[in-house]
């Protein structure tokens, strides 16, 4: 039984992490932010350079409300390693959500029988627009 579960994560976390990495990594539509990543982008930036927490992309740099503060900290924090590099950026949030994939897998598995669980578990790692 134990085997099993772990078979069928290891597949629900695959199936995610492809589906997620062939859609944000490798497409080169997704390689730079447009619309609202790039104003996170920006906030992320202006904070790692000591700017504070603004939108603005020359002086003088306004704090801004605009935006809630999670995600430019999670790219402040990738930025402040890695640099940079939106690529690294696309595969650290495509690996975070196949988490969330086989988590929602493991809830459905409490819930419901295996193999109803398995297959929510694959169309929920499949389904692009939750990519």
């Amino acid at each position: 039984m134990r085997l099993i579960l772990g078979k069928r994560m290891l597949i629900v976390f695959a199936v995610a992490l492809s589906m997620r990495l062939i859609i944000f990594v490798i497409d080169p539509y997704y390689w730079e932010p447009w619309e609202d990543s790039a104003e996170y982008d920006r906030i992320a930036w202006n904070l790692i350079n000591g700017r504070g927490y603004s939108m603005d992309d020359k002086p003088p740099y306004q704090p801004t409300a605009y935006r809630p503060p999670t995600y430019p900290f999670f790219l402040a924090s990738i930025y402040r390693v890695i640099g940079r590099n939106y690529r690294a950026v696309k595969f650290i949030q495509a690996f975070i959500d196949s988490i969330t994939c086989l988590l929602f897998y493991l809830i459905a598995r409490r819930l419901f029988p295996p193999r109803e669980a398995f297959t929510a578990g694959i169309l929920i790692a499949g389904w692009p627009s939750l990519a």
